[in-house]
């Protein structure tokens, strides 16, 4: 009895590690010929034409993975409050003057759910003991059971990176990528997770360390 236990807490756990919420993210990137070479050690994260909670979700999620980099990161929401106006040359007043060396600027350009479906599947009883002795005997399994069929709905968000030098906000490298997120995420999950991903590809071309 405790063999079986133990086996239907396995698959639970096999069940719910599968259920975790995950992304992946594809893209294309360009870094300008001036550029190829320069590291920055600082920069500034600022998500733009995104609500608050997806802009806190994709800002926070993209610094904390620039600081396990090395980066010193900020995010614009830590320098410029929400709850004022400022000019677009208020913006860049304001970020230029934090000493960063960069400033990386994120929005979210396509957002849709796309709807994923599992077809049904039929799983077999566990063993849990033998009967018999000898070579008459054998294993004895418990009762199966049928998963019927279901759909999830899983979020995809189009993402257009630019990262700009400061002062004087040249742009150094651009980048165009998609994230599709699993079943019960939803558009802000799927920001947070997509700073990791950013962060490799800006470590591929070369551009932090």
């Amino acid at each position: 009895m405790k063999r079986m236990i133990l086996a239907l807490c396995l698959m639970g756990a096999a069940v719910l590690a599968a259920c975790a919420p995950t992304t992946q993210t594809t893209g294309a990137s360009f870094t300008d010929p001036a550029y190829r070479g320069q590291r920055f050690a600082s920069l500034v994260v600022e998500a733009d034409k995104a609500g608050l909670q997806e802009r806190q979700a994709i800002e926070n999620g993209t610094a904390q993975a620039l600081r396990k980099s090395g980066v010193n990161a900020r995010t614009s929401l830590e320098l410029l409050p929400p709850t004022r106006e400022y000019s677009d040359s208020a913006v860049r007043q304001a970020l230029g003057q934090t000493g960063a060396q960069g400033v990386i600027e994120i929005i979210p350009a396509a957002k849709q759910i796309r709807e994923r479906y599992f077809p049904p599947t039929y799983h077999a009883g566990i063993a849990h003991g033998r009967y018999g002795t000898g070579f008459g005997g054998g294993m004895m399994f418990g009762p199966g059971f049928y998963d019927p069929g279901y759909t999830v709905d899983e979020p995809r968000v189009t993402y257009n990176v630019t990262l700009y030098a400061v002062p004087g906000y040249r742009k150094v490298w651009t980048g165009e990528f998609r994230t599709d997120g699993s079943g019960g995420m939803d558009y802000g999950d799927v920001g947070s997770h997509f700073g990791s991903a950013l962060v490799q590809r800006l470590q591929q071309d070369g551009l932090i360390p």
